[in-house]
């Protein structure tokens, strides 16, 4: 997943793909990035959508580090979104745990806490489901 949007965006990947693109991404200074299509198509993430949407901003000459923050705020996003319908459908009440490295990325965790606001989840630092 990561590695493909290194090479869309031509980055020189260097290490794991996922820290080579919060590098990138890191590199914006700005306030607010691009909205990247995340969707569900079919029950399923909708790959060619996500993909194509960032190759549409690159073609279109938009600048590797404010692509690649507006990527993982897309995704911050979306995960929001999904927690949102998920604690309405299902009548929770409690907080939710966050597992995986992607909440190593700040720009995704500050998202995930600001937006969440009074619902902030628990970070696990014991398990990772991605490792």
């Amino acid at each position: 997943f990561y590695e493909l949007i290194c090479k869309i965006l031509k980055l020189d990947v260097q290490n794991y793909p996922f820290y080579d693109l919060t590098n990138k991404a890191l590199e914006f200074r700005g306030n607010g990035g691009l909205q990247i299509d995340c969707r569900f198509e079919d029950d399923k993430f909708d790959y060619v959508s996500f993909f194509g949407s960032i190759m549409s901003f690159k073609l279109a000459g938009t600048q590797d580090s404010y692509l690649a923050y507006s990527i993982f705020e897309s995704l911050a996003d979306f995960s929001i979104n999904i927690i949102n319908q998920i604690k309405v459908n299902l009548k929770l009440k409690n907080n939710i745990t966050f597992l995986g490295n992607m909440f190593e990325n700040s720009i995704v965790l500050s998202r995930v806490l600001s937006k969440l606001g009074a619902n902030k989840p628990y970070l696990s630092n014991i398990i990772a489901f991605d490792e």
